[in-house]
């Protein structure tokens, strides 16, 4: 996992992928009971492992949740949280508008393809919240608009 740390300050690196279909929609999935932040909704990713790029955890995440292999993703946001003063999560949010391999949802207790302006209505994971309200906005460009 890549992280650094001292007593005061951690950092963890997290690449996110907004998986759009042919209508516009993303991909969402919903943490399973028993794990942590259960019932939260968020994009499909994770961790970077040491030695990892984000579009390398971004590849391996995919394959590992839901079986399959982006083969297009473009950077479109990068943010920064920091919950407790001492852990601040840097995450890179993907468009992924092409993969190879069918979905198989290995990893969410539930999933759903939903229209950028649709995603309020959806319990996002704190550190997502504001860029989802940024992706209803439209303030992306390189999204589109697709969906509203």
């Amino acid at each position: 996992m890549k992280e650094t740390s001292d007593q005061f300050e951690r950092r963890v690196e997290v690449a996110a992928g907004l998986l759009l279909d042919g209508a516009g929609r993303i991909f969402l999935g919903r943490r399973p009971k028993g794990s942590p932040l259960a019932g939260f909704w968020e994009f499909p990713g994770g961790k970077q492992s040491d030695g990892e790029t984000s579009e390398d955890a971004l590849g391996r995440e995919l394959g590992e949740e839901l079986g399959i292999t982006p083969e297009s993703c473009e950077l479109l946001a990068r943010r920064s949280n920091c919950y407790d003063g001492r852990t601040t999560w840097v995450v890179s949010y993907y468009v992924v508008r092409s993969w190879s391999g069918v979905i198989d949802d290995r990893h969410y207790s539930e999933s759903a393809w939903v229209k950028p302006a649709d995603l309020a209505e959806y319990r996002h994971l704190r550190g997502n919240v504001e860029f989802c309200e940024d992706l209803v906005a439209g303030v992306f460009e390189q999204l589109g608009r697709p969906g509203r």
